[in-house]
């Protein structure tokens, strides 16, 4: 069953643009249709988001880690909700550029 939401969602083609080129941080929600603990995490991912779109001191967006599975490999997600973990920086992945992806989400800068 589709998770009902507000927040953004990226894939594989817009990630990118989307979270590495944004002037802001960018936390990154790894779920999927199928997960229930995802779908618990929705309310409170969009009554964040909704407060943050108001202080603009960082965005939320989600992948649908199914459909986009490129950069769930990249950022060695591999399971979700995936709990916070230390910032990942990653050199290979999305031509060199630095990330700070925190996974559950993967709070990028």
């Amino acid at each position: 069953m589709p998770q009902t939401t507000t927040v953004p969602s990226v894939t594989d083609a817009t990630f990118a643009q989307q979270v590495l080129d944004s002037a802001l941080p960018v936390l990154v929600d790894f779920t999927a249709d199928w997960c229930p603990p995802c779908r618990a995490l929705a309310p409170v991912l969009d009554q964040l988001a909704a407060e943050q779109e108001q202080a603009g001191e960082f965005h939320i967006v989600s992948l649908n880690v199914d459909e986009n599975p490129r950069t769930q490999a990249a950022y060695g997600v591999l399971a979700t909700p995936t709990p916070p973990e230390a910032p990942l920086t990653s050199t290979t992945a999305w031509e060199g550029r630095s990330s700070h992806c925190v996974s559950a989400w993967k709070a990028v800068t």
